[in-house]
């Protein structure tokens, strides 16, 4: 199976993931749970603040550890 062998190394960003996990909880959960009126302010609100966490250096590092398993894995073809 194509996901079963791939590991997530987050040590490079293991401070902005911690920061997007406490951003998840504050921000994102209650709009999970309808708790927030306003929808689209609340969400975006919460990428504002995922992104002032380190969103977007989280998905590239993510992303190159992906492409590499799959290069490694002999399956990017």
């Amino acid at each position: 199976m194509l996901f079963s062998g791939f590991a997530e190394d987050y040590s490079s960003y293991q401070a902005e993931k911690a920061a997007l996990d406490q951003v998840e909880k504050q921000y994102m959960f209650p709009l999970e749970a309808g708790l927030v009126a306003d929808v689209e302010g609340g969400l975006k609100n919460f990428m504002e603040k995922a992104k002032a966490a380190g969103l977007d250096k989280i998905q590239a590092e993510y992303k190159k550890q992906w492409l590499q398993y799959l290069k490694d894995s002999d399956l990017s073809k």
